[in-house]
């Protein structure tokens, strides 16, 4: 009797073990996923180059701003990746910052857009209630990076 009992936890063990793997091999196809899937960068900005750190991953309001000083028309404001005026972007930030204060406002602006541009999103963002603002830039690549990548 003992020995069908010791035969029947290992034939569990056998089945449970690539039950285990495949759950395994699941969480960390959604950990390597997961970035790139909570980030707000579909919106095509093309942001300048800098010394920065490395972002640290967590949850964000991200406004991307397009257009250049030739057609001052053409200016764009993405929030979340979503096309929205100036006035629907300071709502739902002030909306949002009423919730969290210190929730986090990352501004992505296209390389060619106005200075003056910038900082008067930035004048909104602040008016409208953010304590943290950060703006993207792309990593400088060092001499050591470029010439071994």
């Amino acid at each position: 009797m003992a020995e069908h009992k010791g035969k029947r936890e290992l034939d569990v063990q056998k089945a449970i073990m690539p039950m285990a793997a495949v759950a395994l091999i699941i969480v960390l196809m959604m950990m390597m996923t997961a970035t790139q899937l909570l980030t707000h960068e579909e919106t095509p900005v093309e942001v300048p180059r800098a010394n920065t750190m490395e972002r640290k991953t967590e949850d964000n309001m991200t406004i991307a701003l397009v257009g250049t000083m030739d057609n001052p028309e053409d200016r764009k404001l993405y929030l979340n990746d979503s096309l929205m005026p100036l006035p629907s972007v300071e709502r739902r930030i002030q909306q949002k910052m009423s919730e969290d204060p210190f929730y986090l406002v990352v501004i992505r602006a296209d390389k060619s857009a106005p200075s003056q541009w910038v900082m008067d999103l930035l004048t909104m963002v602040k008016g409208a209630g953010a304590q943290r603002i950060a703006l993207s830039t792309k990593r400088v690549k060092t001499e050591e990076e470029a010439t071994s990548g």
